[in-house]
């Protein structure tokens, strides 16, 4: 089976390694030369560091844990727990060619510096930049949401969220003192970050606002500062997969992205183990799984940032804070991809507001 992959991410090395599990050797395409640049928090969930663990990734080396979590909304909530879920933080450029070093390590073939310019879905065969013709019997696009393959295919777009981010390498706080903050705004859904790594500090903010209004809300929360780099993330209802014969999405080009925090590496790696199920096996139970997590994550984003729900949610959250961070923990934070839905929500506000 000739599987092809466009785009050498976590979603696109994930699928490769999975499908050499499986005995089968594709051709992985990647327009650039690792190590590349990537925007992005860098966060490693429980949820990631499962699904590593399932392609016997060894990452920790790469890896910084810091000891406290802070969620805010920039005003009266404050939440502020331990690490103790074992929350992590990478740097992209690391992870990325660490991924595709062990993809090519088992087997896969690399294609660097191949842009994909063109797709003959008759024929069945993908363009390089360099005018190569490569011919596939599985197309798989895992290039991002700003990918122009989806555009090219005349597939729905995504609905994507502008991200704007700064690393900070001169004032980095000492190692008790560092932290992962999450700033939720409060007009629209998004949310600022600051993460602490090892050795620099990542200030982020992503929301379905313009670029001029996301700046401005950045300036506000952290400063002004030069040099931001963008980048769009999906971010909202996403479409399904293609309807052309024989082409699937993965990762960020396929809209798995947590629709409530823009987590997005964990899902992008399940979603290569998801669609190498479906070639190998066609089974798409875990895609299923996946689908019915996002859509209940866009759903819970929707009502804690409804207009008229927000005011309450954080006034329920201020006041029930233990719960809060259990929430936090169990349900947005937890190490799998199933759904508890929002009966065990209830249930478990109920419990807690009788044990008080």
């Amino acid at each position: 089976m000739k599987v092809l992959i466009v785009g050498g991410g976590p979603s696109g090395t994930s699928l490769g390694l999975w499908l050499l599990k499986n005995g089968i050797k594709p051709i992985l395409f990647e327009k650039k030369t690792f190590p590349k640049d990537k925007l992005c928090g860098g966060l490693i969930t429980p949820r990631g560091r499962k699904e590593l663990n399932l392609l016997n990734i060894s990452y920790k080396h790469l890896a910084f844990e810091p000891p406290n979590i802070n969620i805010s909304d920039g005003g009266s909530l404050n939440l502020s727990f331990k690490n103790d879920m074992g929350i992590e933080l990478i740097k992209r450029q690391q992870f990325d060619k660490l991924l595709v070093d062990e993809y090519v390590q088992r087997g896969g073939t690399l294609k660097e510096n191949h842009e994909i310019k063109d797709i003959n879905t008759e024929k069945k065969y993908i363009t390089s930049a360099q005018g190569e013709k490569y011919f596939y019997d599985i197309l798989v696009i895992a290039e991002g949401a700003g990918g122009r393959l989806r555009k090219k295919l005349q597939e729905p777009k995504l609905q994507n969220a502008l991200c704007l981010e700064y690393k900070n390498r001169d004032e980095i706080p000492s190692r008790d003192k560092k932290s992962i903050n999450v700033y939720f705004l409060d007009d629209k859904p998004g949310y600022a970050w600051r993460f602490d790594n090892s050795d620099e500090t990542v200030l982020g903010i992503g929301s379905l606002l313009n670029y001029t209004e996301l700046k401005n809300k950045f300036n506000n929360i952290f400063g002004e500062v030069h040099k931001l780099k963008g980048a769009y993330v999906p971010y909202g209802l996403q479409p399904r997969q293609s309807s052309i014969k024989d082409i699937y999405f993965v990762g960020d080009a396929g809209g798995y992205v947590n629709s409530l925090l823009g987590e997005g590496i964990s899902y992008g790696i399940a979603s290569g183990r998801a669609l190498a199920d479906i070639i190998v096996n066609n089974n798409n139970s875990l895609d299923c799984v996946l689908r019915e997590n996002l859509s209940f994550y866009l759903s819970l984003r929707n009502l804690f940032f409804s207009k008229t729900l927000s005011k309450l949610n954080i006034k329920l959250l201020k006041k029930y804070q233990e719960l809060a961070i259990f929430i936090c923990k169990e349900f947005i934070l937890r190490s799998d991809f199933t759904v508890f839905g929002y009966r065990k929500l209830l249930q478990y506000f109920w419990r807690y507001k009788i044990g008080q």
